[in-house]
């Protein structure tokens, strides 16, 4: 899915959306997971670290607070079955 698709950011959230993919490869391998760990990411927004992680750890599990988000998200990340989408706030969670 094309990042065009998504919605646009929303200032009430806060968001900033990561595109870089310089940047992206960096948060990723400062994180460096591995197989067999399990992380949680939040706020994925558009999923630009969300894939990545997916590629190296056994389960990742993301809150996501912006619910136009969340449909976008299941579908862009339908194949990956170690995920698990949680639309939620996260200091609520």
């Amino acid at each position: 899915m094309s990042q065009s698709s998504f919605p646009r950011a929303r200032k009430r959230f806060g968001q900033n959306f990561l595109h870089d993919e310089s940047i992206i490869n960096s948060i990723v391998e400062a994180i460096s997971p591995e197989e067999g760990q399990h992380l949680v990411e939040i706020g994925p927004g558009r999923g630009a670290l969300t894939e990545p992680l997916l590629q190296r750890c056994s389960k990742l599990d993301v809150i996501e607070l912006d619910r136009d988000l969340v449909p976008l998200l299941r579908r862009q990340f339908s194949d990956y079955k170690q995920l698990q989408i949680h639309e939620a706030d996260a200091l609520r969670y």
